[in-house]
């Protein structure tokens, strides 16, 4: 009989822990929305801790448009990002919600899918914050010259709402049955 307990205190535990990682990693996925100046923009950032790991920017207003992926490094913290034209993108890639404003001077780097030969950037977008509340939109390399000027405006996040893949919901599926399973033959041999 012990051993009967055993095994679905262990499966309970199992499926716990599950459940909990999933939720917890959806909780690092943002929408957000930048208003500044004649430039509009919505995206979607993926945080670790309080770093930004995945994500986009899709300027959808502006003096450039299209969409422009986060540029992340293997080790967090103060990079630079040289593009084509030599400009550098001086950025930490940094969000903490206890700060105000949560996206530092420093910001979030954005770049298109082109590169030149030397695998730098064509273009690439900072996005980042000026004092309590307020945050500025730059662009360079190519971009540059028909470029985002350095705009100011409002930048506010919002949390995605949880939502389990579909591997995650057969895994509920499964402890749930594994549970009742576990649970029904230590009736019947009681």
């Amino acid at each position: 009989m012990k051993m009967k307990i055993g095994r679905l205190a262990m499966a309970v535990g199992v499926c716990a822990v599950g459940l909990a990682t999933a939720v917890a990693h959806a909780a690092d996925l943002y929408d957000y929305s930048y208003v500044g100046e004649g430039v509009a923009a919505t995206g979607q950032l993926t945080l670790d801790g309080t770093f930004a790991v995945g994500g986009y920017i899709d300027v959808t207003s502006g003096p450039v448009l299209g969409t422009f992926n986060l540029f992340t490094w293997a080790i967090p913290g103060e990079n630079s990002i040289r593009l084509t034209d030599g400009t550098d993108l001086i950025v930490d890639n940094k969000v903490d919600f206890g700060s105000n404003p949560p996206v530092d001077s420093d910001g979030l780097a954005f770049v298109s899918g082109y590169v030149d030969a030397g695998g730098h950037p064509i273009e690439g977008l900072n996005l980042y914050g000026n004092g309590a509340s307020s945050y500025g939109l730059w662009g360079a390399g190519d971009a540059g010259g028909y470029g985002v000027p350095n705009v100011s405006g409002t930048l506010e996040f919002t949390p995605v709402s949880a939502v389990p893949e579909p591997s995650m919901l057969a895994m509920i599926a499964m402890c749930g049955l594994a549970l009742v399973s576990l649970n029904r033959n230590r009736q019947q041999k009681a």
